[in-house]
């Protein structure tokens, strides 16, 4: 092994995550993973099949602090993934990014469970006790705080007030509730007040 590539390795170990080769050993042959170098993930973060992964993705637990990834997810840079203190649970086929996304478990206590078929793009942040339900969305620059996004079709559902909860724009939502088919087009503070059928929109 070169000296560089030792460095590197060791670095990488120091901080508690896995080295490229590592990498490749782990996800390679049932994952697609474009630039290990650029791929941090932690020791012990449980991940699925068929994920993609994108350069600039970072997924981090603390000890005690699970993240569990399941299969064929998404994940565009620059993407984080933390778990300090709480947890992490991700399902399958949700997209993160395009625009980047952060989901940051670091309050004692909560979790952030994300089911199946979601997506969170264009610098969706997620933070506190927070549920996405299956095909829920996240569009835009949003810090979701300890919010729940009810389940529902995914946005191609041709039912449109059948689709998951969304929540849309840029600003803060804090304690947010959407049922199936809601959705609140936000630009500052979000209100649960605000909540349209998405049918207004389509």
């Amino acid at each position: 092994m070169l000296p560089h590539w030792e460095a590197l390795d060791n670095t990488r170990r120091e901080a508690g995550y896995l080295t490229p080769t590592e990498t490749m050993a782990l996800l390679g042959k049932s994952n697609e993973v474009l630039d290990p170098f650029s791929l941090l993930i932690s020791r012990e973060v449980v991940i699925g099949s068929n994920n993609r992964f994108y350069p600039n993705v970072t997924i981090s637990r603390s000890a005690g602090s699970p993240i569990d990834i399941g299969d064929a997810n998404i994940f565009r840079g620059p993407t984080l993934i933390e778990a300090d203190g709480a947890s992490v649970k991700i399902g399958d086929r949700n997209l993160f990014g395009e625009g980047g996304a952060t989901i940051r478990a670091n309050q004692a206590g909560a979790s952030i469970l994300i089911g199946n078929g979601c997506r969170l793009i264009h610098g969706a942040t997620l933070y506190g006790d927070t549920r996405l339900g299956d095909g829920a969305q996240v569009l835009g620059h949003i810090t979701a705080i300890s919010c729940t996004l009810e389940a529902g079709g995914t946005f191609d559902e041709p039912e449109i007030n059948q689709r998951a909860a969304v929540l849309k724009g840029m600003g803060t939502a804090r304690g947010i509730h959407l049922a199936r088919g809601q959705v609140i087009d936000g630009w500052g503070s979000f209100d649960a007040n605000l909540a349209q059928p998405q049918s207004n929109f389509h």
